[in-house]
């Protein structure tokens, strides 16, 4: 069972608008998907001063 993290839904999700020509749609798709991986990279490290900024935004 392969388990997906969110930032390779948004990934995927951004393929799929880059191959039907929705440039901007794709653009936020990437956006998101670099997003939640950079959110899981601080949590891996421990990276409290992002972790909180994060919780403070809410994101």
């Amino acid at each position: 069972m392969n388990l997906l993290t969110a930032s390779d839904v948004y990934l995927h999700e951004a393929d799929e608008f880059l191959s039907k020509g929705d440039v901007v749609q794709a653009s936020e798709k990437y956006y998101k998907a670099a997003e939640e991986a950079l959110k899981l990279i601080a949590v891996k490290l421990n990276i409290t001063d992002i972790l909180e900024k994060i919780k403070s935004k809410r994101r």
